[in-house]
């Protein structure tokens, strides 16, 4: 980075950094972020004098060290770090997201602190009520989708309530599929928008354009994009509100 470009200045003049899902970071990145911000502020205090923020939780997922072994895993994480011992630590006590459900919250904290009974394979049980009986992909799917959005008809006079609900999936290839089902149950009229991809040279075009329009680049919606534009009605007061097809994460 060149000491005299735009990003050097809004780093020299930013009052606060944050770094989220910090845990998942090798300790060298944080070693170089400290060394380039004592470079940029010519200041050899910690991090350059300026307030850097490190959150997440190391009962999520840890950095990635391909084939390593677990001590070589704690030995490249932010923990092993020389600058660890000068970071002032806090904690966060209150689960805000599942503040509501008491016995997922005790079990997740058991979970992360190694406190679950496991069986000879280091595997845990799900309590039973946290889980969809299986009987066909296609009615487990509907029963999951059931228990996680009862009544569609809330997002009209209860949209927040309906917000705070999602459905995660482990590959993106679900996700799709599972979005595409809850956008036929949303309120409101449909529109479909889809996407035009261009080859670069117009005699591919015949030939790729059905490639083209299967890709699903990363930040970019889908070849075919669904919105519903709904009526919210909140007291005295009528907001027009668009549905995106992104209630999966």
């Amino acid at each position: 980075m060149s000491f005299q470009s735009s990003e050097a200045e809004l780093i020299r003049t930013s009052r606060i950094i944050i770094w989220d899902e910090a845990p998942m970071a090798e300790k060298l990145v944080i070693h170089a972020l400290n060394h380039l911000l004592q470079e940029l502020c010519e200041n050899k205090s910690l991090f350059g004098g300026k307030l850097v923020v490190f959150d997440g939780d190391f009962r999520q997922v840890l950095l990635v060290v391909p084939r390593g072994s677990r001590k070589e895993q704690v030995d490249a994480s932010i923990v092993s770090s020389s600058l660890w011992e000068d970071i002032t630590k806090l904690k966060l006590t209150s689960n805000m997201r599942a503040k509501d459900d008491q016995a997922f919250i005790e079990f997740l904290m058991r979970v992360g602190d190694g406190r679950e009974p496991t069986n000879d394979r280091g595997e845990i049980k799900i309590p039973r009520p946290m889980i969809i009986p299986y009987s066909s992909i296609d009615e487990s799917l509907e029963t999951l989708i059931h228990n996680v959005y009862p009544d569609m008809s809330l997002f009209e006079t209860a949209p927040f309530e309906m917000m705070k609900r999602s459905i995660l999936c482990p590959k993106n290839e679900f996700v799709n599929d599972i979005n595409f089902k809850l956008i036929e149950r949303f309120p409101g009229h449909e529109v479909i928008y889809t996407s035009y991809d261009r080859a670069k040279s117009a005699k591919d075009q015949g030939d790729y354009v059905d490639y083209l329009n299967s890709l699903e680049p990363k930040g970019l919606p889908c070849h075919r994009l669904i919105l519903k534009e709904l009526n919210i009605q909140l007291t005295n007061v009528v907001y027009n509100e668009v549905l995106v097809k992104s209630s999966i994460t």
